[in-house]
C-alpha cells in the first residue's frame, strides 16, 4: 500500500505536467482554438471505448503488473514526440492537432490499465479501510501535484514557449520512467482469471441491474462535468487574464486542502457509505465550486482563490467515493470486466460532452452582456449549464443500493462531541 503511495507520486507528476494548465498552455502555444482545446478534453474519455476489449485481454494475464509496465511504457513513451513538435518540417497537419492525436494514441495504449490497476488495488487494500486509505493517498499525491503544478508554473512564467513546455515535458518523461519501474516493486496477490468470452465480458456486466444503475449514474456524471471543464484552464488564462503561477497557486491550494479533507471525507465515508458522501459532494461540485467562478472577474480573483476550496471539499470526497462504489458494484471474479464497461460507457457520454463543448461555446460567446466591470461572456453561460446537471446528479443515485451504514447525523454528531472533548477546560478558577 505505501508502494503505491510512492509510485503515485511518480506518476502524479508526470500527469500533472502532461494535463490541465501545461497542456493547454503548449496547444495555445501551437495555435490551438476551442474547438481543438475541446478535442484534447474528449480524448481521454474516447479511448475508453476499447478499455472493454484492452481489460478482457489484460485479464488474461497471470502477472498484471507485467501488462501494465508494458502498456504504460509504450503510451507513456510517445510523450517524447511531442517534445519534437516544434522543430518538426511543415506537415500540412497543424501541430495542435498533432498534439491532440499523440493524447488520443497514447491514452489509447493504456486504456486497459485503469481496471487492471483498480483490479490490483481492489485486491490488496481491505474493504474496511478502504475509504481512509485511499482517502489518505489522494491527500499525499494532491501535494505532489500541487508542488509539480507551482514548479510547472513558476518555470513557465519565467521563461520562452514553446522551449518552456518543451523541459517541462522532457522532465515529466523521466518521471514516467521512474513510476513505470516501480510498477515492480508491488505486490501482485494471484487472482482468478475469468473464463468469460470478449462477449461475456461485456454481456455480463449490462445484465446486473445494480451495476446498471451505477452505470447511468456514472455516464451522467461524465456528461455533466464534461461540459463545462475543458474549458475552466482557458478561462483563467485568457478571460481572467491569470498567470501560470497564478494557475499552479490555484492548485496547490486545492492541494493543500485536498490532504485535509480527503482522508475525512474517506473516514465518513467508511461509516456513513460513500453514496452519502458523493451525494453531498455532487451537490457542492454543482453550485459552490461553479459559482465562485461565475462571480470572478479580471483584476478581482478572490473568488477563484475560494474555488480552489470548493474545488478540494468537492473532489475530494466525489473522487475517492466514485472510486470505491465503483469497486463495490463490481464482483471480485469479474471486476476488470466490470470497471471496463464502467470506463467506456462513461467514456461515451464524456467524450460527446466534452467534443461539444467547442462548438457550444462558439455559440455562446456572442451572448455576452456589461454589468459595470462584470462581464458576462460565453464561458459563463456553458458553466452555468453543466453546473445545473451536476448539482441535480444527485437524484440518480438514490435507486444504487450500498450496505447499511451508520446514519449521517448519528455520526456528525460523534464527531462534535469529540471535537467538543479536545477543547480545553475551563474551571471555575482559570
Amino acid at each position: 500500500m505505501w508502494v503505491s503511495i510512492l509510485e503515485g507520486s511518480f506518476t502524479f507528476t508526470f500527469m500533472t505536467w502532461t494535463s490541465g494548465a501545461v497542456l493547454i498552455g503548449y496547444l495555445l502555444a501551437l495555435g490551438a482554438g476551442p474547438r481543438t482545446l475541446a478535442a484534447v478534453a474528449s480524448m481521454p474519455m474516447l479511448v475508453q471505448l476499447f478499455s472493454p476489449a484492452m481489460s478482457w485481454w489484460a485479464a488474461r494475464r497471470k502477472r498484471r503488473l507485467v501488462y501494465m509496465q508494458v502498456v504504460t511504457g509504450l503510451g507513456r513513451g510517445l510523450w517524447v514526440f511531442a517534445i519534437v513538435l516544434p522543430w518538426l518540417p511543415p506537415l500540412g497537419i497543424p501541430p495542435a492537432l498533432l498534439l491532440v492525436a499523440l493524447v488520443g494514441l497514447s491514452g489509447l495504449l493504456q486504456s486497459g490499465v485503469g481496471p487492471a490497476w483498480i483490479s490490483l488495488m481492489g485486491d490488496v487494500v481491505p474493504d474496511k479501510i478502504r475509504g481512509s486509505y485511499f482517502g489518505l493517498r489522494n491527500g499525499i499525491l494532491g501535494i505532489v501535484a500541487m508542488v509539480a503544478s507551482v514548479a510547472a508554473g513558476l518555470y513557465l512564467d519565467r521563461t520562452a514557449a514553446p522551449g518552456n513546455f518543451q523541459m517541462v515535458l522532457f522532465v515529466s518523461v523521466c518521471f514516467a520512467l521512474v513510476g513505470i519501474v516501480m510498477y515492480g516493486w508491488h505486490y501482485d496477490p494471484p487472482h482468478v482469471q475469468p473464463d468469460l468470452s470478449l462477449w461475456e465480458s461485456i454481456r455480463t456486466p449490462l445484465r446486473d441491474r445494480a451495476f446498471r444503475r451505477f452505470l447511468g449514474f456514472s455516464m451522467y456524471w461524465n456528461a455533466a462535468v464534461l461540459l463545462g471543464s475543458p474549458f475552466v484552464i482557458p478561462y483563467f488564462l485568457k478571460h481572467l487574464g491569470m498567470t501560470f503561477t497564478q494557475v499552479a497557486i490555484w492548485s496547490a491550494i486545492s492541494a493543500i486542502c485536498t490532504f485535509g479533507t480527503a482522508p475525512l471525507w474517506g473516514r465518513l465515508a467508511d461509516q456513513v457509505g460513500h453514496k452519502t458522501v458523493l451525494t453531498i459532494t455532487s451537490i457542492l461540485a454543482g453550485t459552490a465550486l461553479p459559482a465562485c467562478w461565475l462571480i470572478a472577474r479580471p483584476g478581482w480573483l478572490a473568488f477563484i482563490w475560494i474555488s480552489s476550496v470548493m474545488d478540494s471539499l468537492s473532489w475530494g470526497g466525489a473522487n475517492t467515493s466514485l472510486f470505491n462504489m465503483g469497486l463495490n458494484a463490481a464482483p471480485v471474479r469479474y471486476r476488470m470486466s466490470y470497471l471496463a464497461i464502467l470506463g467506456a460507457a462513461g467514456g461515451i457520454t464524456g467524450c460527446i460532452a466534452a467534443l461539444a463543448s467547442g462548438p457550444l461555446l462558439e455559440l455562446f460567446t456572442p451572448w455576452t452582456f456589461a454589468l459595470g466591470d462584470y462581464q458576462w461572456t460565453g464561458y459563463h453561460t456553458l458553466f452555468v449549464i453543466s453546473a445545473a446537471m451536476r448539482a441535480f446528479a444527485w437524484r440518480l443515485l438514490r435507486g444504487i443500493p450500498e450496505p447499511p451504514r451508520r446514519p449521517l447525523g448519528e455520526v456528525l454528531r460523534e464527531f462534535a462531541q469529540r471535537g467538543v472533548s479536545l477543547l480545553p477546560r475551563i474551571g471555575p478558577n482559570a
